[in-house]
């Protein structure tokens, strides 16, 4: 089944049929009908719908199916929330154009697109007309706007405020939007536009507010807040490699000494190992060790490392009082050149007296005591701007912010991954396919069209 059906909550991207074709089902064939469906009986027709034309898409039989879509639908559309909004009137149900949703599955040809169902955004708002939303801009809701399923809001969408939800109204381009308007907050949806199922999802469904007015998708190095903003779907932030490392420490001035030439690997050659999280040259999240090792009761020696690569390297001087006296970096000078291109990394271990500071305020000599005060790495980000879809191999966090359309992988370390399966071949997600189109069914029977 592609990615994004997995992602956008289910009815409306999983239309899989062909018309005409025989049929042998593990259940009963989903009757023919033209009444209009209730509430109470849209799950149980949807299910046997959908089962039945996707058995007929050259898949085999599945028994189980019709059970297993119907919690599906239960869960996603007709959940407690769906029943008691439609209980209390925040939203209607109309019955035959449900109806006419149902009897969609059974019309069209094996696909998995909105195309096939001929929405635009618009349709997003009431789910094509199946659940229309009563509340008024500024009112509260209680379903968020998902972009395909239920919606109590007229016209709107349900969004997060403080610590629940409210309706806020959409416009159309050239239209007026923004935080503060006659309406209220309202956001910016081009409402005659084809559904892009790669833009579902959070924000990436809602276009440009420039300068309080709905305007085209931006390109790229433009200023953005959201990747519904940008014309390649992605809005992005840069983390600058951390070059500087803020260090304020209580040193003992009575640890025990260290025992000859530094060493990470030999505990008995450093007193101390702090962490500190850094970013690299390619916006990676990276740790850094730094290691303190006691040379005299007044005189200390650093070096900080990155999986073994020395990013850092200087000695501290301190006096009787324990005020840090001088520092001396020796990184980048003619004592010692960094090789790792993630150094060289300054640590800044506070105003010394060379330095015209007490020596107090940062690092500093204790008795019988240790602390770290302060210690974090800069990251520096940048203003958000729109950027170019992201190459294979890049992570990432969704398919649209791929250019193959495909963003996979376990848990957290996801990669963007590449389309080039050839028309026929076996594929999960339209970014696996040279195409961009992958149809089939969820028994398994999916295919590069």
């Amino acid at each position: 089944m592609p990615r994004y059906m997995r992602k956008v909550a289910l009815v409306a991207v999983t239309l899989v049929a062909c018309a005409g074709a025989e049929r042998e089902s593990g259940h009963d064939a989903a009757p023919t009908a033209t009444a209009p469906l209730t509430a109470d009986g849209f799950c149980d027709a949807y299910a046997a719908h959908w089962c039945d034309a996707n058995e007929a898409c050259a898949c085999v039989a599945d028994a189980g199916c019709v059970a297993r879509m119907k919690k599906s639908c239960q869960v996603q559309l007709m959940d407690p929330k769906t029943e008691a909004a439609l209980e209390a009137e925040a939203m209607v149900f109309d019955g035959d154009r449900a109806r006419a949703f149902i009897d969609t599955i059974d019309a069209t040809a094996c696909g998995d697109t909105f195309d096939t169902l001929g929405w635009s955004q618009r349709d997003l708002l009431d789910f094509g007309g199946v659940f229309s939303g009563t509340k008024q801009p500024g009112e509260v809701c209680s379903i968020p706007f998902f972009a395909a399923g239920p919606n109590e809001c007229d016209g709107g969408v349900c969004v997060a405020a403080g610590d629940g939800y409210r309706c806020v109204a959409v416009a159309d381009r050239g239209e007026t939007c923004g935080l503060n308007t006659p309406r209220g907050e309202v956001r910016c949806l081009d409402l005659d536009a084809p559904v892009d199922s790669a833009r579902l999802g959070g924000d990436r469904v809602f276009g440009p507010c420039v300068e309080g007015v709905c305007a085209e998708p931006l390109r790229d190095d433009m200023p953005c807040e959201a990747d519904g903003w940008c014309a390649s779907g992605r809005c992005d932030q840069i983390r600058r490699p951390t070059r500087y490392v803020v260090a304020h420490l209580d040193l003992d001035r009575f640890a025990r000494p260290s025992d000859g030439t530094f060493d990470p690997a030999d505990e008995d050659t450093f007193q101390y190992r702090l962490w500190v999280d850094i970013v690299d040259q390619h916006q990676a999240p990276r740790r850094m060790a730094v290691y303190m090792f006691r040379q005299t009761e007044t005189d200390w020696g650093y070096s900080a490392m990155v999986d073994g690569e020395v990013v850092a390297l200087g000695a501290l001087a301190f006096d009787d009082d324990g005020a840090l006296q001088i520092d001396y970096a020796l990184t980048g000078g003619v004592s010692f050149e960094v090789t790792s291109e993630l150094g060289p990394i300054e640590l800044d271990f506070g105003d010394s007296v060379a330095e015209g500071g007490t020596g107090l305020d940062g690092t500093r000599l204790m008795d019988d005591t240790f602390g770290v005060r302060r210690l974090a790495g800069d990251q520096v980000v940048s203003t958000p701007f729109c950027a170019a879809p992201l190459p294979n191999g890049s992570a990432c966090a969704f398919d649209g912010a791929c250019a193959s359309g495909a963003c996979g992988g376990e848990g957290d370390r996801k990669v963007c991954l590449a389309a080039d399966q050839p028309i026929g071949a076996a594929c999960a997600a339209d970014g696996d396919c040279a195409s961009r189109v992958c149809v089939g069914g969820s028994c398994g029977a999916a295919w590069c069209r």
